[in-house]
């Protein structure tokens, strides 16, 4: 396993906070899509709601994937 610095491991668990509120937030904008009366502007409020929802999960995969790794990363301590 590779050991990186404390400040390479700080940058990445900035990173993979930024990215958790990322996906929180995109996942808060798909919740609030409005829903149109007319079929053909409810399937692209559908459409709309599905790349935000994916876009989340994007962001939330790459914050969950970065967190596995920090785990097996030694603990570093600034004083």
């Amino acid at each position: 396993m590779t050991r990186f610095s404390c400040e390479t491991i700080g940058y990445l668990q900035y990173a993979s906070a930024i990215l958790s509120l990322l996906a929180a937030a995109f996942w808060f904008w798909a919740s609030w899509a409005r829903i149109p009366n007319s079929i053909d502007d409810f399937i692209s409020a559908l459409q709309h709601q599905s790349k935000l929802n994916a876009i989340a999960a994007a962001n939330a995969a790459i914050a969950g994937l970065l967190q596995a790794f920090l785990i097996a990363q030694p603990t570093c301590l600034a004083m």
